[in-house]
């Protein structure tokens, strides 16, 4: 019998990110699912307690990373002429280095606060002009 590695963490089912984000976010997303097996969520974020409300969509390809889009105010992958940071070429945002998240963490945990604190930074570049939330902008196009 093969040796499982005690470091090794199992991917999350679908059923549990689904119950994570529910319960940590009750009534702020919707999900639904789609025919490509993925999960999709619809909610809103606010940055900050005087921030502005951000419509969102989460796109969950099972076991892969999740995708994120800002749907409104719409941010896409150029504002004002200007590229977004942090964006790729679909204007789907960028949250994270690849090896920051795997399957086996929760997206309610991860993503949400992840881009919670994108969107300040995103306030406070159209505001100042300077990205000031740190980080690597993504290579090419490809998520």
């Amino acid at each position: 019998m093969a040796k499982r590695n005690k470091f090794f963490k199992p991917a999350l089912s679908v059923a549990q990110q689904v119950l994570a984000m529910a319960s940590t976010y009750e009534g702020r997303f919707r999900v639904s699912f789609d025919r490509n097996h993925c999960v999709n969520w619809t909610g809103t974020v606010v940055p900050c307690g005087l921030g502005k409300q951000y419509q969102v969509r989460i796109v969950y390809p099972f076991r892969r990373r999740p995708e994120v889009w800002v749907v409104r105010p719409a941010i896409g992958h150029y504002e004002n002429g200007k590229k977004v940071p942090h964006t790729f070429a679909d204007g789907s945002i960028c949250l994270h280095l690849h090896e920051q998240w795997n399957p086996a963490v929760s997206i309610a945990a991860t993503i949400i606060p992840w881009l919670s604190r994108w969107l300040y930074h995103f306030e406070v570049w159209q505001a100042i002009d300077e990205w000031l939330g740190g980080g690597h902008e993504p290579s090419g196009g490809k998520h």
